[in-house]
């Protein structure tokens, strides 16, 4: 079963990744192949596991959205030391799950992505989680607990070797309460400006 799962990520890797249903495809067989191995890599299992559901609320998805919780107060004001700025770009980035699946596919024998192809890849798996959100019902969340990956109104959704731009939009209780990308700069647009997603 390992080596049929290797050869087919081996075939797939070759092709141009430009389409979701492939992006799809390779992390499905990708979780098959960590679930045989008993590898665990955290972030790369909870996006492997997002591109096959409407939202994620189990331990790794919490563990982000409490994480968001607690420096939201900082965020709002600011006030956010480097280190903070750090546990959530590596996240918010997706540089964290760039890294795991490069790790992944290396100890596997298997071809990792050059920059534009990452982008390639990004931007599809973008498409398919938009809208399904990291949920956390964990009482006492003050602030923050759902994070969604939104699109600007207009934005194209084909994929192209340039970076993709990665907006995150946070919410309490079903209201969207703040919208920043992945560097944590908070987005001059208003909400009207991004797509109402009435979560």
């Amino acid at each position: 079963m390992e080596n049929e799962i290797i050869a087919k990520l081996r075939r797939e890797l070759e092709r141009p990744i430009t389409a979701e249903p492939l992006v799809v495809y390779l992390l499905v067989e990708i979780r098959k192949l960590m679930d045989h191995n008993g590898i665990q890599p955290e972030t790369l299992r909870l996006c492997c596991n997002w591109a096959v559901h409407v939202e994620l609320s189990g331990a790794a998805a919490r563990r982000i959205v409490e994480h968001v919780d607690a420096l939201y107060p900082r965020l709002l004001k600011g006030e956010l030391t480097e280190e903070d700025k750090e546990s959530l770009r590596a996240f918010f980035s997706m540089n964290k799950f760039r890294s795991e699946l490069e790790d992944f596919l290396a100890r596997e024998g298997l071809r990792g992505f050059q920059d534009d192809e990452w982008n390639g890849f990004l931007a599809c798996f973008q498409n398919v989680i938009e809208d399904c959100p990291l949920i956390c019902s964990t009482p006492g969340l003050a602030n923050v607990d759902k994070v969604v990956v939104i699109r600007e109104v207009g934005e194209a959704r084909v994929p192209s070797t340039d970076a993709p731009v990665i907006i995150w939009a946070l919410y309490h209780e079903d209201r969207h309460i703040f919208v920043l990308d992945a560097n944590l700069e908070r987005s001059n647009r208003s909400v009207a400006e991004v797509i109402d997603h009435g979560m």
